[in-house]
């Protein structure tokens, strides 16, 4: 980690893969677009400061406190610091706040940025967003108020545990009205900074110079640290580039947390001195089986039990790659990165992660299928997906259940996964992918998951004990016992086994020597921007 409190310097940030409007929060869904967000925007609340576990933890940054929620789990309501600033000098108020969440519920300008307060706060208003607001300050959304410019008050459709982690995506964050022009296309250019770093200088898919915001006051923010006088961040030409860079000495850290190349990889194995400065960390993710209910025999549990038990899973980690890129054994759905995760779960065995035909073969004669049956499954192409899929079909062959792989290109597979109506007409048995969550609670991984309805319960899972369980864990108020609840769900999920879960994704991530306060911040998937430093 290499503690320091050292300020000056500048942190040289690097990357291959330029996300869409990387700048805007209503318009951005990629965490290393929110990891460099997280330096010149702030939230009600945001992530502590700190690695493993305790960075999965929301505290106060603009609030005062993390919230305080009504008895019926409907209303929350938030006040703001006192000397809080924009970069320009001015205040940042509720009505801030609050314009900037209505900016997300303008699905035609951000198509492509999070949902979740349209989803969540709308009421049935159909509010379409400030651009079409009739209300003369444009603050026209019923279901969020702002009695004084420090007090701001959601009202939900219904009880959602999870609401505050809602609030510390960069969505959450506050936009002046008077700097959103264009209708809505122009803060992408000309950002307007309410945390420690302003924007000096941006080239779209090029660079992004950033640079002290003088109005930040470090007594408001126990969330950022700001020790670089400047952050430099650089799109190179190809992931390769990145990495020279890096081994170089030109670049600090690769923003995307990308897989390595074998060469690279192999290279920084082979030093010691390379090796120690890297990070094992977990991409947040659980790749998965889904066994789609609607396709014979796997309406029937034991059938997917006999799935369950016979994949082999230690046999697919080595094809992704082993330990420092396959990443752990899954036992259940929920990652180590997420609030409800039980490391002692083991409902199909150990962590091992061997096959067991033996008991795979009485589970299919117990669905009436003693000799096997015909399943194809369907994965997007590359070599390490396609060497899983021909695992999972070798031992599969191994109980008698006849594998058909289907290959193709990503857009096309998810083109028809996302797609209900596609996805059954196809009639895949078995699907490989893999799904990571947008905050870390059992809640934020798995609701979408297994919600009746949702695009992504690609299985089709509509159990009404399930169901029931989430309507209790959504309108707890105690993250513990939120968590609790998730756990015992996971267990559920697990029994009835329309997912079977392969790997928790881990991979090496390097960072220059010169960094410092250096650690993995769960919820991003990479190192924590807001925390480094930097030795001069």
């Amino acid at each position: 980690m290499r503690p320091s409190s050292t300020k000056g310097g500048t942190l040289r940030l690097a990357a291959a893969y330029p996300p869409l409007n990387l700048l805007d929060p209503a318009a951005t869904y990629e965490q290393p677009a929110w990891n460099v967000q997280r330096l010149y925007l702030r939230k009600l609340v945001d992530y502590a400061p700190a690695p493993g576990q305790k960075g999965r933890v929301l505290e106060p940054d603009l609030a005062t406190d993390t919230g305080k929620v009504s008895s019926d789990g409907l209303t929350w309501t938030f006040h703001l610091k006192s000397g809080v600033k924009f970069q320009d000098g001015s205040p940042i108020t509720s009505q801030d706040v609050k314009y900037g969440i209505e900016r997300t519920f303008a699905r035609d300008v951000f198509p492509g940025g999070p949902s979740y307060f349209p989803d969540l706060l709308d009421e049935g208003q159909h509010y379409p967003g400030p651009y079409q607001d009739t209300d003369p300050d444009k603050l026209g959304l019923k279901s969020v108020a702002t009695p004084d410019s420090s007090t701001i008050v959601f009202t939900l459709a219904k009880p959602f545990a999870d609401f505050r982690y809602v609030l510390a995506l960069s969505i959450g964050a506050p936009v002046p009205r008077s700097a959103d022009t264009g209708g809505g296309k122009d803060f992408e250019k000309h950002p307007v900074a309410s945390g420690p770093y302003k924007v000096a200088s941006y080239a779209p898919d090029k660079s992004l110079e950033l640079v002290r915001n003088p109005e930040w006051d470090p007594a408001t923010d126990p969330i950022h640290s700001a020790l670089p006088d400047r952050i430099d961040l650089t799109y190179l030409a190809s992931q390769d580039a990145v990495e020279a860079a890096l081994l170089d000495g030109r670049a600090d850290l690769d923003i995307d947390a990308a897989t390595l190349s074998d060469a690279t990889e192999t290279k920084i194995l082979n030093s010691p001195a390379l090796k120690a400065n890297t990070d094992l960390a977990y991409s947040g993710a659980t790749r998965f089986l889904s066994l789609q209910t609607d396709v014979a025999p796997f309406s029937d549990y034991q059938c997917r039990w006999a799935v369950e038990y016979a994949v082999d899973r230690a046999s697919l980690r080595a094809g992704f790659g082993g330990q420092y890129d396959g990443g752990d054994i899954a036992t259940t759905m929920l990652p180590p990165t997420s609030d409800g995760h039980d490391a002692n779960a083991t409902p199909f065995g150990t962590t091992a992660g061997v096959s067991y035909p033996q008991a795979a073969k009485t589970q299919l004669k117990n669905c009436g299928r003693p000799n096997g049956f015909d399943v194809t499954l369907a994965g997007p192409d590359s070599p390490q997906t396609d060497d899983a899929m021909q695992s999972v079909k070798t031992a599969l062959a191994q109980v008698g259940i006849k594998v058909t792989v289907q290959s193709m290109d990503t857009a096309t597979f998810y083109d028809a996964l996302l797609n209900p109506a596609k996805l059954k007409t196809k009639k895949w048995g078995m699907v490989l992918t893999s799904w990571a969550a947008d905050w870390p609670t059992g809640g934020g991984f798995l609701r979408t998951l297994i919600q009746p309805g949702s695009a992504n319960n690609y299985s089709g899972l509509d159990d009404s004990e399930i169901n029931s369980l989430v309507d209790e864990a959504d309108a707890q108020s105690d993250p513990a016992k939120a968590a609790d609840d998730w756990k015992k769900i996971d267990a559920k999920v697990m029994s009835e086994s329309t997912m079977v879960p392969l790997l928790y994704p881990r991979h090496l991530v390097y960072r220059a020597p010169r960094l410092t306060n250096v650690y993995v911040q769960q919820v991003l998937g990479g190192i924590d921007l807001t925390a480094l430093g930097v030795r001069r």
